[in-house]
């Protein structure tokens, strides 16, 4: 049988999404040129915090994404796909 390298149908749904947008934010700040250090500065939390936060590993919520964005100079919106 050959193998499927881009079927992922065994892997939880929430763990994409949870790895996807903190890669999302972590492209936006390299795009920026922004460190996680001085992020954390701007958030005014320690950077161990704010690597947890962009782990992908956090259940993320709307409160901590604005806050993420806004910290870097972004906004940021939620879309619904069918």
């Amino acid at each position: 049988m050959k193998e499927n390298f881009f079927d992922f149908s065994d892997i939880d749904p929430l763990f994409i999404k949870k790895h996807h947008i903190a890669n999302t934010f972590l492209t936006k700040m390299s795009e920026i040129g922004l460190s996680r250090e001085e992020l954390s500065i701007r958030l005014g939390k320690d950077l161990k915090e704010t690597s947890k936060l962009l782990s992908g590993e956090v259940n993320m919520n709307v409160k901590e994404m604005l806050s993420l964005s806004l910290a870097m100079g972004y906004d940021f919106e939620i879309k619904f796909k069918g």
